[in-house]
């Protein structure tokens, strides 16, 4: 496959912990920041910020106990953490408000889910997230969501329960390190002495590109491929359940499956017998080893998913919910599928934000760089409307009988 003519990126660095603009209550500052003195502050951005016996509550940027409910202070305490309550389990952390939208003391902004914001107050569902992991820059959150079909490719829907008891639209953060639930927007996971964040799924398709979908303790999680070369089945142990096939050493671990709707894109669940728990597992679209990123030299054999896009493998993703989007880092590109059409895979990302100049993929963060002179901006084929400015306009393109469409000024 060769690269097609249009461009893309995506990964900032995270935030340091600053003071920010002058606030009056916690809405007024951004997910991930308190308001303390008069002033949106972040002390800490993980658990490493923080005293020993603390941790970081990343909801509101500040260092508590490990059993803080982490709710907003009450009036006059000048944002000292919270130890009347224990967290809920899987609880991730929420966006910055005063309460649920509708008793806010804050009149609802004119801005709307995707538009750009520095204050909940600007936004019609008092919700603004920050700039937060190397995520996306403050924008405005919706006030509440259904599904992951409401929310824009790369959001997930997650249930928000203190102080807001509502869903909203979060970026997906499956695969960042984590060694304790509240890290996480939904659920911190650990395997052995290394944990990492993921989030809830009926499907593959919730997941990022190259991840499965399996019940964890009873509840589907999304589950990230096992990168381990193996020779015998005990050197892969998933959540418990271990697979390793492969005609020669290394082979590959699998991870296992209930149904063809848990496994990535272009593997097959399949029966494995000669494993310690037999069972169903996802079987990889070819017989080579490399992940995401992993060095192909334009050998689509040496990838798991058979897919080599000049020196690097690559997945299948989608710009619709019925497919899974690119992890972070990466942005979901049209290239030539050597048949004479096109087809949606991950590429490498950068930096760049809607409207910003580019002049390839590596300008943003999106991944997407379209029309000459380039300019930054991402694909509304998700049905939810692009940021205020914008209209969703047809690419003149299609990849995998999609007609692609963009948001453009």
């Amino acid at each position: 496959m060769r690269r097609a003519a249009v461009l893309l990126l995506a990964a900032a660095a995270a935030a340091s912990c600053a003071g920010g603009p002058e606030c009056t209550k916690n809405s007024d500052c951004t997910f991930g920041e308190h308001c303390a003195a008069g002033t949106c502050y972040a002390e800490c951005r993980g658990n490493l910020d923080c005293m020993h016996g603390l941790v970081c509550d990343i909801t509101f940027g500040r260092c508590t106990s490990a059993d803080a409910d982490g709710g907003t202070p009450p009036p006059g305490d000048g944002g000292n953490p919270q130890t009347d309550a224990p967290p809920h389990p899987g609880d991730g952390p929420l966006p910055q408000t005063d309460g649920p939208p509708a008793q806010s003391d804050a009149a609802a902004g004119t801005l709307h889910y995707t538009d750009s914001c520095q204050h909940g107050y600007e936004c019609d569902s008092n919700l603004c997230l920050g700039d937060i992991w190397g995520g996306p820059v403050n924008h405005c959150l919706p006030a509440t969501c259904a599904g992951n079909t409401q929310c824009q490719m790369g959001d997930s829907c997650v249930l928000a329960k203190d102080p807001i008891n509502h869903n909203t639209c979060l970026p997906q953060d499956s695969g960042r390190a984590c060694s304790a639930p509240g890290e996480c927007l939904a659920w911190c996971l650990t395997i052995g002495a290394s944990g990492f964040c993921t989030s809830d799924c009926s499907s593959a398709a919730d997941c990022p590109a190259e991840w499965s979908c399996y019940p964890v303790l009873g509840s589907p999680v999304c589950l990230p491929p096992d990168p381990s070369p193996c020779a015998d089945p005990i050197d892969c142990v998933v959540l418990g359940v271990a697979a390793c096939i492969g005609s020669a050493v290394p082979g590959r671990c699998l991870n296992p499956c209930r149904a063809q709707s848990d496994c990535e894109a272009g593997a097959t669940c399949q029966a494995v017998a000669n494993t310690p728990a037999p069972g169903t597992y996802c079987l990889p679209a070819s017989l080579g080893t490399g992940l995401l990123g992993a060095a192909c030299n334009n050998d689509p054999n040496q990838c798991r998913s058979g897919l080599c896009l000049g020196t690097f493998c690559t997945e299948p993703c989608g710009v619709t919910h019925t497919a899974a989007a690119c992890p972070h880092g990466y942005g979901c590109l049209p290239v030539d599928n050597g048949a004479g059409g096109q087809t949606l895979v991950c590429t490498p990302a950068g930096s760049g934000e809607l409207g910003a100049p580019c002049a390839n993929e590596l300008g943003c963060r999106s991944a997407l760089c379209v029309s000459s002179p380039g300019f930054c901006s991402r694909f509304c084929n998700d049905n939810v409307p692009c940021p205020t400015g914008y209209t969703c306009q047809d690419m003149g393109l299609s990849a995998d009988g999609i007609a692609l469409r963009v948001c453009a000024p």
